[in-house]
C-alpha cells in the first residue's frame, strides 16, 4: 500500500511540474503578454480561420479558372497574375516602410492574417508568386492539377491539423 501510495504522489508531482512548466511559459510568452495589455492578437496555425482557409480556396479556383476556362490562355493568366503580384509586393514595402500602415492593415486583414505575418511577407503573397511561377513553369495541365491540389488539398489539410492538434501534447507520456 506504501509503495502504491508512493507511485501515485510521484505521479501527482510529474504532473505538477508539467503544469507548472506550462504556466511559467504562458506568462513569458509574448502572445499571451500581448492579449493580457488587451492588444489584438492575430491567428496562428493552431486556430482555425475559417476567413483564411475560404479566401485560400477562392484564390485557388479563380487561379484555376483564369488558366483553364476564362479563355485567357497562359498570357494572359499571367499578366493578371503579375498585376496581382506587383500589387502585394507594393503593400508588402508599403507595410515596412509605415507601421501605422502595417498596423492598420493587419486590422482590416485579422480575419485572413497570421500574427507572424505582421512582420514577415505574407503567405499570400508567396501564394501568388508560386501560381505565378507554377504557370510559367509547367504546361497547363500540370498547372491547373497543381492549383487545385493546393488550393483544395492545402486548405483541407489546414483544417484537418487545427481540428486535431492537442494543446497539451507535451505533458503526454
Amino acid at each position: 500500500a506504501v509503495d502504491a501510495y508512493q507511485s501515485f504522489l510521484d505521479q501527482l508531482k510529474q504532473q505538477a511540474t508539467c503544469l507548472t512548466q506550462r504556466y511559467e511559459t504562458l506568462q513569458v510568452h509574448p502572445l499571451i503578454r500581448a492579449f493580457l495589455e488587451g492588444k489584438k492578437i492575430l491567428a496562428s496555425r493552431k486556430n482555425l480561420q475559417w476567413g483564411r482557409k475560404l479566401f485560400h480556396v477562392f484564390n485557388g479556383l479563380f487561379g484555376f479558372w483564369l488558366y483553364g476556362f476564362s479563355g485567357a490562355g497562359q498570357m494572359g493568366a499571367v499578366s493578371v497574375l503579375a498585376g496581382f503580384l506587383s500589387a502585394a509586393c507594393l503593400i508588402e514595402i508599403g507595410r515596412r516602410l509605415y507601421p501605422r500602415f502595417n498596423e492598420w492593415l493587419c486590422c482590416r486583414l485579422s480575419g485572413i492574417m497570421r500574427e507572424r505575418e505582421k512582420v514577415k511577407i505574407s503567405s499570400a503573397t508567396w501564394y501568388m508568386f508560386s501560381i505565378l511561377a507554377v504557370f510559367l513553369l509547367c504546361p497547363r495541365d500540370v498547372a491547373l492539377l497543381v492549383l487545385l491540389f493546393v488550393a483544395l488539398g492545402d486548405t483541407a489539410a489546414g483544417i484537418v491539423g487545427s481540428l486535431f492538434r492537442s494543446p497539451w501534447r507535451s505533458c503526454r507520456r
